[in-house]
């Protein structure tokens, strides 16, 4: 009982922390006439991956089990994509993807391209030639690439800033060191929220006798990806469509490099290097294509952007989208 009360204390914390951090995040983009879609991909979404970053590192460190930090990674990556999809069918604006920058598919192709550098360093371990003898090349070769995907997005985002930048006045001075610090404040207070709900629902399905069940998996996944989800519904509330999906993009190229950071903390081998047969298992594999593909939704909806068929007032992509990650759930329940 003590456990579930604070488990939705601290659902309830995160709740108000990422709509204040939503706010302040899309008023320091203007403020600091930074792009909010580029806003998104890298502060906000370090800010919401960071709870998966500690949890994380604990399946290596404490745990011992890299195979659960493979799986953390590539089922979010899946969920991320998915909490488009969800905010589309229920908040009906004819297709949330299709209201965003083109200049996402950027970030997405990272995305995915990231998830596949990965996916080859598990499966061929032998493709890439050894640089340390506790870290795998692939590990350090996506901490490397997210890097320059970030920059890279920086950069294009720059390229395409038509307005000129005036000096900011003494009251916008202070407006912005002022958001600067209740920023940072309400990250503090997701990162622990969020971490805390980690740890609460893992406990939770362990005292439920739900911790080897498929229920157990999708209550960690949920309680793992709640700071997405909260900055994504304020975000659409508010308008902010380019930091929503800058977010939910952002947060997973950083989630693939948390996999590599992880092969650096484990001091029991490159579990990269041990391979398929050490800590990847096909359930993992097929969780990581379907991120693959689900990206690919997004970005043919964003190349392509298809007009809205008259009686619908949510994106088909959506639906495709939420059909995959049905098809996820059924494979892992069944075993795949």
């Amino acid at each position: 009982m003590i456990t579930w009360l604070l488990f939705l204390l601290s659902a309830g914390i995160l709740v108000y922390a990422g709509y204040k951090l939503t706010i302040y995040a899309d008023r320091l983009a203007e403020l600091l006439n930074l792009a909010k879609s580029w806003m998104g991909l890298l502060v906000v979404g370090l800010v919401t991956s960071l709870p998966e970053l500690a949890t994380t590192l604990s399946s290596v460190t404490k745990v011992d089990s890299p195979d659960l930090a493979i799986g953390n990674v590539f089922g979010s990556v899946l969920f991320n994509i998915v909490i488009l999809a969800g905010c589309d069918l229920a908040f009906r604006r004819g297709g949330l993807i299709r209201l965003t920058n083109p200049g996402n598919v950027l970030s997405a192709t990272w995305g995915i391209f990231l998830v596949a550098v990965m996916m080859i360093a598990l499966l061929f371990p032998s493709t890439l030639p050894r640089v340390l003898p506790f870290v795998s090349t692939g590990s350090i070769l996506v901490i490397v690439l997210g890097v320059a995907a970030f920059l890279m997005v920086y950069y294009f985002e720059q390229r395409l800033q038509i307005a000129p930048i005036e000096a900011p006045s003494h009251a916008e001075h202070l407006e912005r060191k002022s958001l600067i610090v209740s920023f940072c404040i309400a990250s503090v207070i997701v990162v622990i929220c969020g971490y805390l709900l980690a740890v609460l629902g893992d406990r939770l399905a362990v005292q439920s006798g739900l911790s080897r069940t498929f229920i157990g998996t999708l209550l960690l996944a949920i309680a793992t990806s709640l700071p997405e989800l909260i900055v994504s519904i304020t975000a659409i509330r508010m308008g902010a469509y380019d930091l929503m999906i800058g977010n939910v993009l952002g947060s997973n190229i950083w989630n693939v490099m948390i996999m590599g950071t992880a092969d650096v903390f484990y001091t029991k081998g490159a579990f990269v290097v041990r391979g398929a047969e050490a800590n990847l298992g096909w359930g993992q594999i097929f969780t990581g294509v379907l991120g693959i593909m689900a990206t690919c939704v997004v970005i043919a909806t964003l190349v392509y952007r298809p007009k809205p068929a008259r009686r619908l007032t949510f994106g088909i992509e959506s639906l495709i989208i939420i059909v995959l990650y049905a098809l996820c759930l059924t494979g892992l329940y069944h075993g795949v």
